[in-house]
């Protein structure tokens, strides 16, 4: 399954890099592509990972991330 997520506070591509990075981390992730112009993740998964599971991830970031 896919979601689309908003991400705040990427200002550059090395924000959007780190963004990805971090998100592809999170366990159960399968795969994640950060759009910088949109402000916005795709991201890929099995089965359903709560927000507040990537608002963890990003906790130590600028970056914001909620499910559009």
């Amino acid at each position: 399954m896919t979601h689309t997520y908003k991400i705040t506070g990427m200002t550059c591509g090395g924000c959007a890099a780190t963004a990805q990075k971090l998100l592809s981390g999170v366990s159960g992730v399968t795969s994640v592509d950060v759009n910088l112009e949109k402000h916005s993740a795709e991201i890929n998964m099995p089965e359903e990972i709560a927000t507040s599971v990537f608002q963890a991830a990003l906790a130590k970031t600028n970056y914001k991330i909620a499910q559009v």
